[in-house]
């Protein structure tokens, strides 16, 4: 086994303990597979954090490319374009089949909820994939993946969840020339971003903020 299944690995586990419960009492829905792997892919962002804690550069940059393969942030947005594709063919076919269905019943009401569920997981992974052009410094692409979400998506089973269109809003908003801060920003970048996706739009605000 290669050092980068190994690691892999590990980072699956560490997310499955992470889901907990819910993950266990779920493993029977399809969008399941396509959570954990957006967990993993997570952990592999924050993962990119590491600067060796001490380690010599030829043993850092070994590790870097047994795990990423390449341009670590490169590889995690190809990672979340995978999973977003999945998940969008999942949602066109529940749509394909409750325009077909001639009334509502319980199948269709769990499909309806199936979709939403995938239709946000769509929209999580948009989030996060701004987030990482961002920090690549690609921010026109950033701006423009966010500004889709601020917006009704016309789908059948329903629009942008409300958190997610503001959150969306509000990194355009900070990563914009001018940037532009509101008194609720840090609030919403708390309670609606994890990990290293609130650190990253926390250091954005206080750079804005000029605070240390």
């Amino acid at each position: 086994m290669t050092l980068k299944r190994i690691i892999l690995s590990i980072l699956t586990l560490i997310v499955v303990l992470l889901m907990g419960t819910s993950l266990i009492s779920s493993l029977g829905q399809p969008q399941v597979g396509n959570q954990l792997q957006l967990y993993q892919t997570d952990l592999l962002v924050q993962a990119s954090e590491w600067d060796g804690s001490g380690l010599p550069d030829d043993e850092v940059q070994q590790f870097r490319k047994a795990v990423f393969g390449k341009e670590a942030l490169e590889s995690a947005i190809e990672q979340y374009q995978e999973v977003r594709a999945t998940s969008a063919t999942g949602l066109e076919r529940l749509q394909q089949q409750l325009a077909s269905a001639p009334s509502t019943n319980d199948e269709q009401v769990q499909q309806l909820a199936t979709a939403s569920t995938q239709q946000q997981l769509i929209n999580q992974i948009d989030l996060r994939v701004g987030m990482v052009q961002a920090q690549k410094g690609e921010v026109a692409k950033a701006i423009k993946t966010w500004q889709k979400l601020t917006s009704s998506t016309g789908q059948a089973t329903g629009r942008t969840d409300e958190a997610t269109a503001v959150t969306a809003a509000t990194l355009v908003d900070l990563w914009q020339m001018p940037a532009t801060v509101s008194p609720e920003t840090a609030a919403i970048l708390n309670n609606n971003l994890r990990g290293w996706f609130r650190y990253r739009a926390l250091e954005r605000l206080y750079t804005v903020e000029e605070q240390p």
